[in-house]
């Protein structure tokens, strides 16, 4: 009665993993892109969504190796087989990604910040620094 127990439990520990993993990585991901998308030209708001591509790269990457760990424990060899294979071809998409949005992020000049104290206020009387007069 105990192996079935742990059986049963191990099965429902399994079915929730995958489907939080099938369903919660790339809700995360489309929720950490639209959330730093720029919008109507303000500059790029990546650390905005920065936490929730990091959530879907853990549940990703970390959800297939627990998997694994279950499935191993229970003998459970094509489970296993799968997740590991699963869990392997994942860890690589997500390094690849990584370097790719460290590149991204990291070429070009950085986005010039706009403070109140850089803008140019003409005052009567002359005497004004304002670009063209």
């Amino acid at each position: 009665m105990d192996r079935h127990r742990t059986r049963t439990w191990a099965a429902v520990c399994l079915s929730f993993l995958t489907f939080a993993w099938l369903c919660g990585t790339p809700r995360l991901a489309i929720d950490g892109i639209m959330m730093g998308a720029p919008l109507f030209g303000d500059p790029v708001r990546a650390e905005i969504g920065d936490p929730y591509l990091i959530a879907a790269a853990v549940l990703g990457v970390g959800a297939p190796l627990i998997c694994l760990f279950i499935c191993l424990g229970q003998r459970w060899r094509v489970g296993a087989a799968l997740y590991a294979i699963a869990a392997t071809v994942l860890t690589m998409v997500a390094l690849v990604l990584v370097v790719i949005l460290i590149g991204y992020r990291h070429r070009g000049e950085p986005t010039p910040e706009w403070s109140p104290a850089h803008h140019c206020i003409e005052h009567s009387g002359g005497g004004d620094e304002c670009p063209g007069g």
